[in-house]
């Protein structure tokens, strides 16, 4: 059997010889993940490779037999070619004594190749600390000088002297012992070239990996300081610090299968009739045909937040708050969205900074992508240049932040505080509908910034992101379904329904987390949320995370559901709110129900004022503008902020924890993430996978049911292999999990995961599903009644209706329900 190379694609005939030639020829591939050369799987080190090998894909020759004494070592004359079989290597966790075949080096390994070898090693050793964003940079400069004792402490002489005392009869030619002894002293010496952090960023600079955060100019600023003992107010420049955004992209579409992976998507995404993505948008069709025409393209979506790395409960928070400018690519494989590694820092600043000097604090950043929209960037890849242009097609972040960087008034008790149309406040309270009348656009925004009256305006400053060939803010608009909703409508609502629903005797607050403790969350167990108390009720504020107030919506009519009467008046605006959510969350958008979400949005905010006699509040408001804008971008899940914040905890809570210094945040902060950023290019690090299946395998043909599922199978595969789990693109699946796979009556089809199916001599993954009997669709319970399954079909993951898997859950009547995260 051979095995090929996933960097060069060189051929070895044994296990051995493939992983040796790994490790000599491509030390940098440490830090990324070792692909298996016959199966899509992928392993984080090359131990876990060569098990993997042993164990699934074994060589087909025999191993040597292991000597008894010790062999004579073998005379090698210079020049010549030596191949790693014939050498006698020592054992790395019990290599068997497997020979290497096929893996031959250009003559003997010189000293220089071995220093180099090292050195590469050391670089990959350091480059790996630091994206660990746990370890400080002081402490990983401990571990890389405990390292080089390690390497250079006594056993190191006590091989050597072995050495020398095995070769003492050695007659070759003394060039040979010599070169043996300089390696063993660059072992003394293994952090020689890289001994201080200096020296390992310019390491990193020379192998083009580094991107060097670059401080910009704020303003300026006063300090208080003891001079001859009395307080004194010192100037002091305001600074920032910028990761090169022209940099960044350069290098992540030069890394392997990157680019092409895009550009494939792309087109993918525009012979698709289904509306999923920014790309599809009329919004970028309208910039591509009006700012480039005829020239490749891709967008890029920013985001602005404010992070917190003190304790936001210690008495230094908020002494340090830092804004952050983070952007990632729209159109990129859609698995690959959500993950974090793929969400970019732009630049890293002190609030307090921006607060008072707005556009001096995003000037550097709009040059430079000013820049991107006029000067292309050529992306080289296997020898072949790409010219490619870069625009900004979204802003995006809370509604107080973006109003902030793009001049609009931040205070939502302001006569006019939409930054989308120029309602007045007193009207938003009652107000049902969007008025068309009243939206802004390029030329009532220019007329309201010469009038400059910001009470009767809105608009505090001119937005300096205008400047750019693709953006403005009355133009590319977005609005942000986790601040809108998970921490704002679905707070509002779903604390006054129960407070009146409590009130009413239908249940207590006690029978209430009694549902909620002993719900059978599944799948979703990780946002599992906390016992309710009156005090949240009271207050319109859950103790819940984005994502568990999405879970708890969702499920709230299954929990307490048959405890309300059908009909109830403060139920009906549960039943709006879920409505409203299924369309929204839907990873997809049909224009034609446009119309209808703006009806239930109208709806819902009448029953909100009638019932519950209350006004509406801002973020009631910016819901009005949701079906205009998904007409505009699609669907809001691909560009909310959930994912956004989790960025907040590698890049500035876990190294702000791990670093007590805070004499200057943004530049710790913008080092760190260039670092681990560094990591990744080092290690020419791609797309991982879309397929990876799990180790646990057995012939399909062994399972317990197999003849209850064997009419379905087609020729050839139920000679197939069954695993335990697969993840696909991003999402785990197991046994048990629930998919919709089709629709009958038009209602869709669920069926339970019974096993996963990998086909001999493909790299592909099927299912093996028991369909549900749907009965029938709850508006009351927002859920689906079904049967218990009885049928089983084949399909493939291709074939299914939505990739999201949910559960099967049994109701207090005892019948089954199942619940889906989005409207079907």
């Amino acid at each position: 059997m051979a095995y090929l190379c996933f960097v060069c694609e060189l051929q070895s005939a044994t296990i051995s010889g493939h992983c040796m030639h790994i490790r000599l020829m491509h030390p940098t591939v440490n830090l990324s993940k070792y692909y298996c050369c016959h199966c899509p799987k992928t392993y984080e080190t090359l131990q876990c490779l060569r098990k993997h090998l042993k164990s699934k894909h074994p060589d087909d020759q025999p191993l040597l037999a292991q000597p008894v004494h010790e062999p004579e070592p073998e005379l090698v004359e210079p020049g010549v070619v030596v191949n790693i079989d014939e050498v006698d290597f020592f054992n790395e966790e019990n290599l068997e004594n497997e020979v290497v075949n096929n893996v031959n080096l250009p003559g003997q390994p010189s000293v220089e190749a071995f220093q180099t070898a090292l050195y590469d090693c050391t670089l990959v050793l350091a480059a790996k600390l630091y994206s660990v964003p746990s370890l400080n940079r002081s402490r990983i400069q401990e571990i890389l000088n405990l390292t080089s004792d390690f390497t250079s402490s006594g056993f190191l002489d006590v091989l050597e002297n072995k050495v020398n005392f095995m070769l003492r009869d050695y007659q070759g030619p003394q060039k040979d012992l010599h070169d043996l002894k300089c390696m063993f002293s660059s072992m003394h010496e293994s952090l020689l070239g890289l001994e201080t952090e200096r020296k390992r960023l310019n390491a990193f600079k020379d192998s083009n990996c580094f991107v060097q955060p670059e401080a910009f100019y704020i303003g300026v600023g006063e300090v208080l300081k003891f001079v001859n003992g009395q307080r004194t107010r010192i100037p002091v420049n305001l600074n920032g610090q910028y990761i090169n955004v022209p940099s960044v992209l350069k290098k992540f579409f030069e890394l392997p299968g990157v680019f092409q992976a895009t550009i494939n998507n792309i087109q993918k995404l525009q012979n698709s009739e289904t509306f999923t993505n920014l790309i599809q948008s009329p919004l970028w069709e309208k910039i591509e045909r009006e700012c480039f025409p005829n020239r490749l393209v891709i967008p890029l979506v920013f985001y602005f937040d404010d992070a917190e790395p003190n304790n936001q409960t210690g008495s230094h928070s908020g002494d340090n708050s830092l804004g952050l400018i983070y952007y990632f690519v729209p159109c990129l494989p859609q698995h690959l969205l959500s993950q974090l590694e793929y969400i970019f820092v732009a630049s890293v600043f002190l609030t307090d900074h921006q607060k008072r000097r707005n556009e001096e604090t995003f000037r550097i950043l709009v040059n430079d992508l000013k820049m991107l929209e006029t000067t292309c960037i050529e992306i080289q890849i296997n020898d072949v240049i790409h010219t490619v242009f870069f625009a900004v097609a979204l802003i995006i972040g809370d509604n107080k932040g973006v109003n902030g960087i793009t001049g609009f008034v931040e205070c939502f008790r302001a006569n006019h505080f939409c930054r989308l149309c120029k309602v007045h406040r007193d009207v938003t309270e009652t107000q049902t509908r969007e008025n068309i009348h009243m939206l802004r656009d390029p030329l009532n925004y220019d007329a309201d910034v010469t009038l400059d009256d910001v009470p009767s305006t809105g608009i505090k400053r001119k937005c300096i992101w205008n400047e750019l060939l693709s953006y403005h803010c009355t133009v590319n608009r977005a609005l942000d379904l986790m601040h809108d909703f998970f921490e704002g409508i679905c707070h509002y609502d779903l604390s006054l329904i129960l407070l009146c629903l409590i009130d009413r005797q239908y249940f207590t607050l006690e029978t209430l987390n009694d549902r909620v403790k002993f719900f059978d969350f599944g799948i979703e167990s990780g946002n599992r949320v906390t016992l309710i108390t009156m005090e949240h009720l009271r207050k319109d504020k859950f103790k819940m995370s984005a994502s568990e107030m999405f879970c708890f919506a969702r499920n709230l009519g299954l929990m307490i559901g048959d405890l309300v009467p059908e009909g109830n008046e403060y139920w009906s605006l549960y039943i709006k709110l879920v409505e409203i959510l299924d369309i929204v969350t839907a990873p997809f958008f049909e224009r034609d129900s446009a119309v209808y979400l703006t009806t239930l949005i109208a709806e819902h905010h009448q029953i909100y004022l009638n019932v519950f006699n209350q006004r509406l509040k801002p973020k009631f408001h910016l819901a009005l503008h949701i079906p205009r804008i998904m007409l505009d971008i699609g669907p809001l899940i691909n560009v909310w902020c959930m994912r956004m914040e989790g960025k907040h905890r590698p890049v500035v809570k876990i190294p702000a924890n791990s670093q007590p210094n805070r004499v200057n945040p943004p530049l710790t902060i913008a080092m760190r993430y260039s670092l681990s950023l560094a990591a990744k290019f080092l290690g020419e690090k791609s797309f991982p996978p879309e397929v990876i299946f799990h180790t646990d395998e057995s012939l399909l043909r062994n399972a317990v049911n197999f003849n209850d599922f064997r009419e379905v199978l087609p020729d050839g595969y139920a000679d197939g292999i069954s695993v335990k789990n697969v993840n696909i693109c991003g999402t785990l699946y197991d046994t048990g999990m629930v998919l919709v796979f089709t629709y009958q009556h038009d209602l869709p089809v669920f069926g339970r995961i019974e096993h996963f199916v990998k086909p001999l001599g493909e790299e592909k993954c099927f299912f093996i599903l028991k369909a549900y009997k749907t009965v029938g669709y709850s508006d009351h319970m927002h859920c689906f009644a079904v049967r218990p399954p009885n049928a089983h079909y084949f399909i493939s993951y291709d074939d299914l209706v939505s990739f999201y898997p949910t559960k099967c859950r049994v109701g207090c009547d005892n019948n089954l329900y199942i619940t889906f995260r989005h409207v079907l």
